[in-house]
């Protein structure tokens, strides 16, 4: 903000108007927004520019044109044919190029548009000034990986300015020796007009590139292929080894190769008229003031518009239309070194210590580098070749006379005294001359005599320094001697009554030191004696702790022992029981097993029996009791079913809870088979025989078997969940062991806490008493040094 601050009043003092500024500031911030405009590559060879882009919308705000006109004017282009005009679109390169183009002739009519302001603001209401003070500010000489146009015309500039600085300093060394009419021989110095020649005469680089320039189908490529064929001669032009995009010049400061890509279309630089006519419809008050000043097709890079600002308006009615970017150049350039000759030119050349401009660093490579670019490793060998060093007589008479004996130095003989100083410091005449005003040196002999007279001065400040230093090391001697003399005096009685007093005090104080003592003795056997109950109190209480933590730990263990066991014992109990319900269910099965084959057999044997003595009933009444009999055996048959089938039902579900509970719920499936078989009986049992048929028998007897089958399948599943319960008792077992080693461990590591309580408990002990024994001998320490003093 204080740079702004700054620049603001900077420009209000050259009388530039507060609309001005925002005009200014408005107009480059829309050249940095339109770099910033993407163009979007359509199918047709053609391009467009989104309605959305934000910097296409504040470029077209900060001009004060229409959005629309600015977005169709940046992707086409006009063209006269006789009496028609056609409007084409643009790819996205060519619009690219012409928005740069654009761009730049802004800047540079705003540049003009400044430049004329201060000119004004300057100028103090004359119209034209003959004398004028001017400054130039120029890049040095460039060299990067890749070079282009920009690049050559930088280099360019810098050999004309460097040829200018030459033939200067070669002007005022030869002005210096004639107007003090000494002997001098011509220097000879490197002088760099070839390759200038090479660059901008008859059928140079910038020539050429014009003629190609002037060709509906010029290329880079061509032009540089007629740079080889037309210019292999020059020993400041070479062809590069590899490749055939690129040629070199020798410049006086090092070569640089340049990439021919570019050259054409930067040197044509030509700005859409259809551009033109878009800023005259600008909103803005001071838009046909500002950016109307510019010629179209005159835009060039800011060194051309610089050097045109110092050469005053009159060089940009000279430029024409038609002309190319380096044509211009060439005339700006030769414009700038006519003013120069006209003018009293000084240099100052700028070195950086070091490109990362950090403080009090020096890299001697890189200034060496920027001085030999600057031409000044050039310029100091020019002047080391003749008489670089120069005095006045007076100067070197009141400097160096102190370097030869004071008899030979006569007053009001100036020239005379220079002579004998020269004569006897120096025996080769030909390292100075005499002029009228002034003697010339050649290179070293100043720092020859200024060597000479610094060690005449050390040697005279030397001696100085002797006499001044004994004078003074002898007068300090002899006031201290004095003054140690009434010193010693005065100490010698002061020290006679301190022993005096010492001795009283030391007689007083072994007196003192009796009874303190006693004293401390009691005081110390009473602290102690706290000490010591307090520690036993401490300690007794840990103990009793300790104890009380053992007696609650084993009570702790105690009940979950119990628990553990009671449920160890438990579990034990609960296997034992299905291990028994197992084994009985087993017996119990094959008892039944072998008691049904029995009954099926008996069965069979009682069905053909009956059958036959059925077909003799009609004849022999008298057999109606074998019958009965017969009839019993059956039911006593379905009673001992019925009886196996609820053995088996309880064998099955005796260890099973949830089953259990359910046939107490119900009536089993036995009974029910059982109730069946009764009800299927009683006609029979009620004497009508004739109801029911011994096949009928046969039947129930069969559903019965499939019932008992079907209960053996239940029981078998029973057995399968018995063997997973016992599976999960197994693993609860092994959950419980994981936890009694787990206890027995943390039983172990709070053991070993209470044995680290302990050990750390006696170092405690230990350190206390330490404590209080250093603290007691302290104390007898000060007691003693305040005995001491006393």
């Amino acid at each position: 903000s204080s740079g702004i601050n700054a620049e603001y009043g900077g420009l209000f003092n050259l009388g530039i108007t507060e609309e001005q500024q925002l005009f200014l500031f408005s107009v480059l911030a829309a050249i940095l927004h339109m770099g910033n405009i993407t163009f979007n590559e359509e199918r047709n060879d053609s391009c467009s520019i989104s309605n959305d882009d934000e910097h296409l919308l504040i470029a077209a705000k900060l001009l004060g044109l229409e959005v629309p006109q600015l977005q169709k004017w940046l992707c086409h282009k006009t063209l006269k044919a006789r009496n028609e005009t056609v409007v084409m679109s643009l790819k996205q390169k060519d619009a690219v190029s012409g928005m740069e183009a654009f761009v730049k002739h802004i800047y540079a009519s705003l540049f003009l548009w400044v430049v004329k302001l201060l000119n004004a603001a300057l100028s103090n209401g004359k119209k034209d000034a003959v004398n004028f003070i001017g400054i130039l500010d120029i890049y040095g000489f460039e060299m990067f990986e890749e070079n282009s146009f920009e690049q050559f015309c930088i280099n360019y500039a810098n050999e004309k300015l460097q040829q200018q600085f030459n033939q200067h300093v070669f002007k005022l060394e030869q002005a210096e020796y004639v107007k003090e009419q000494i002997k001098w021989s011509f220097i000879d110095f490197t002088d760099n007009q070839p390759c200038i020649d090479l660059i901008e005469k008859k059928l140079g680089i910038i020539d050429l590139l014009d003629e190609q320039c002037r060709m509906n189908r010029g290329t880079d490529e061509n032009w540089v292929q007629i740079l080889y064929k037309e210019l292999t001669d020059s020993v400041h032009f070479q062809k590069p080894k590899t490749g055939t995009d690129q040629f070199v010049i020798v410049h006086y400061a090092d070569k640089v190769s340049y990439m021919c890509h570019g050259f054409i279309a930067k040197n044509l630089d030509s700005v859409n008229e259809s551009h033109i006519n878009l800023l005259k419809t600008s909103s803005l008050d001071l838009a046909n003031e500002a950016l109307g000043g510019a010629e179209l097709g005159s835009i060039t890079s800011p060194k051309r518009v610089a050097s045109k600002s110092l050469t005053r308006r009159s060089t940009a009615q000279t430029l024409t239309k038609t002309r190319t970017v380096g044509a211009q150049f060439k005339t700006s350039l030769n414009l700038l070194m006519d003013a120069l000759s006209t003018t009293v030119p000084h240099f100052i050349r700028c070195i950086k210590p070091n490109d990362d401009k950090e403080p009090f660093e020096f890299v001697p490579t890189r200034v060496v580098q920027q001085l030999r670019a600057c031409g000044v490793i050039e310029t100091v060998r020019i002047s080391a070749a003749g008489y670089p060093s120069r005095w006045s007589y007076k100067e070197f008479e009141s400097r160096y006379s102190l370097l030869v004996h004071s008899k030979r130095i006569r007053k009001g003989q100036t020239v005379d005294n220079c002579r004998v100083v020269l004569s006897s410091l120096v025996n080769d005449t030909d390292k100075y001359q005499f002029g009228k005003t002034k003697i010339f040196f050649r290179a070293g002999q100043v720092a020859y005599f200024e060597k000479l007279r610094s060690e005449r001065q050390f040697n005279a400040c030397v001696m100085m320094q002797a006499r001044v230093r004994s004078w003074l090391a002898a007068k300090r001697y002899n006031s201290v001697r004095s003054a140690a003399i009434s010193v010693q005096c005065v100490m010698r009685g002061t020290l006679a009554r301190r022993r005096v007093q010492r001795m009283r005090e030391h007689r007083a104080s072994v007196i003192i030191q009796k009874h303190v003592r006693g004293w401390v003795q009691r005081v110390k056997y009473q602290r102690l004696l706290v000490s010591v109950l307090f520690m036993q109190c401490r300690y007794r209480a840990q103990v009793a702790y300790k104890e009380f933590l053992s007696i609650k730990y084993e009570h702790n263990a105690r009940i979950i022992q119990k628990h553990v066991r009671g449920w160890l014992a438990r579990c034990a109990y609960k296997q034992h029981v299905q291990k028994i319900i197992k084994i009985q269910s087993c017996v119990r099965r094959h008892l039944a097993k072998k008691k049904l084959k029995a009954l099926k057999l008996g069965a069979i044997q009682s069905g053909s029996n009956f059958t036959s003595d059925s077909e003799t009933d009609s004849q022999t009444p008298n057999v109606v009791p074998s019958y009965n009999d017969k009839l019993d055996s059956y039911i006593k048959v379905f009673k001992d079913k019925q009886i196996l089938l609820s053995q088996m039902s309880e064998s099955s579900i005796g260890s099973d809870s949830d089953y259990c509970s359910e046939t107490i719920s119900r009536p089993s499936t036995c009974d029910k088979i059982v109730q069946t078989a009764m009800d299927m009986l009683l006609p029979y049992l009620n004497g009508s025989v004739e109801a029911r048929s011994i096949g009928h028998f046969k039947k129930l007897n069969i559903k019965l078997e499939k019932r008992i089958f079907e209960m053996q399948l239940k029981s078998k599943d029973m057995v399968t969940e018995r063997n997973n319960l016992l599976e999960e008792t197994k693993q609860n077992l092994e959950e419980l062991a994981v936890v009694k080693k787990q206890l027995g461990e943390e039983t172990r590591s709070r053991e070993d806490l209470e044995k680290e309580l302990s050990s750390t408990t006696a170092e405690l002990k230990d350190i206390r008493q330490n404590y209080l024994a250093m603290k007691l001998e302290i104390s007898r320490r000060t007691r003693e040094e305040e005995c001491s003093i006393m």
